[in-house]
C-alpha cells in the first residue's frame, strides 16, 4: 500500500506522525470515508465564530474488529488517544 513520507528534523516526531497517517489511511480505505471525521477546536480567544483545524479523525465501525462493547462516538475516539 501507500506509505506516507513525513518530513521534518531528527527527533521531530516524523515517525509517529507517519505512523498515524498510514493507519489513518489503512482505517479510510477499509471502513471508506464515512468512519473520518474532521476536528476542529474552538479559538483559544473564546470566540464563538473561529474555530481551528486539528487534524482528521478515523475510527473502526465494524463490530467484529471492536475490543470494546459498542462502535466509539467521534468524542469517545478523541478522547481515548
Amino acid at each position: 500500500g501507500k506509505v506516507r513520507t513525513v518530513t521534518g528534523y531528527t527527533g521531530s516526531g516524523t515517525k509517529p506522525l507517519r505512523q498515524a497517517a498510514n493507519t489513518f489511511d489503512d482505517l479510510r480505505k477499509k471502513y471508506g470515508p464515512e468512519c473520518c471525521s474532521d476536528l476542529y477546536v474552538r479559538s483559544p480567544l473564546n470566540d464563538e465564530e473561529t474555530l481551528w483545524f486539528v487534524g482528521k479523525i478515523a475510527r473502526c465501525t465494524e463490530d467484529n474488529d471492536l475490543k470494546g462493547e459498542s462502535i466509539p462516538t467521534e468524542m469517545e475516539a478523541v478522547i481515548s488517544q
